[in-house]
């Protein structure tokens, strides 16, 4: 009986084969350097953000469509990105005090979020898919949720709202959920300065809150416009609410605050 990390040694050395053969035979470089690039392949996929994202226990990976997908464009033809999603967390979907109509919100809630913080957002047939849900029963669920202040949770909800806004959502909470900005790039097709634009504002005002400003006074300390200030707050608020985000925003800030190196997750 073969231990799974004996195969899983096999495939990786199987697919490293595979791309020897291919550069030695296709595109004509010499044996010695196809199978240096081969067995190097993995590791320049990972540090550019390209390689699957690992699972765990009870996650699956999902297709969704990428957040910056138009409006009343073809699902078919809209842009994929692979998820890694939670179809089950086992302390709080087991939770005897709530009631079954909760979890279930919760769940949806879960799975929409972690969709957006990797860059894509799942559709109401994504959903009924992953959750064996009928369609009415997640628009149910789905309007309750935005009622309670989760305004943008499905495909539908993000391609209605200010794409502005979206943007920087979507962008920060990737970064705070250890996306590198080479792999926010690649995700969101947005430039590497706007990137470093939104995640410069947002830490601005995290430090700015971290030191103890006022809300009210936010805007005046990081010379933002009101609407500006407001976006920047829900989406503080919404990062601290998450367990993974929170932690990595404090690690952020520390470093910012050890300065004068230059702050990130990496």
């Amino acid at each position: 009986m073969w231990h799974s990390a004996q195969v899983s040694r096999l495939e990786s050395r199987s697919a490293q084969e595979a791309v020897r053969l291919h550069l030695a035979n296709t595109v004509g470089v010499s044996q010695v350097v196809a199978k240096g690039i081969a067995e190097e392949l993995p590791n320049i996929l990972r540090i550019a953000g390209l390689d699957p994202p690992e699972r765990g226990p009870y996650q699956v990976r999902h297709k969704a469509v990428a957040y910056h997908e138009p409006a009343g464009k073809p699902l078919s033809q809209c842009a994929k990105l692979d998820v890694v999603l939670t179809l089950v967390d086992p302390k709080a979907d087991a939770d005897p005090n709530c009631p079954a109509r909760e979890r279930t919100k919760r769940r949806i809630l879960r799975l929409c979020q972690e969709a957006l913080r990797q860059g894509a957002v799942l559709s109401y047939e994504d959903l009924c898919l992953l959750l064996s849900l009928e369609r009415t029963t997640v628009g149910k669920y789905v309007r309750e949720l935005k009622e309670e202040g989760h305004p943008e949770l499905t495909r539908a909800d993000v391609t209605k709202s200010s794409r502005n806004q979206t943007h920087k959502r979507i962008i920060v909470l990737m970064y705070l959920s250890g996306a590198t900005e080479f792999e926010i790039v690649r995700r969101t097709r947005h430039s590497l300065a706007r990137v470093n634009e939104y995640l410069s504002v947002f830490a601005r005002v995290a430090m700015a809150l971290k030191n103890e400003v006022p809300p009210e006074l936010i805007g005046k300390v990081c010379g933002l416009s009101p609407t500006l200030t407001r976006q920047y707050l829900e989406i503080y608020a919404e990062a601290r609410a998450n367990e993974v985000t929170a932690g990595n925003l404090e690690e952020w800030m520390r470093r910012l605050q050890a300065g004068p190196k230059k702050g990130g997750l990496d």
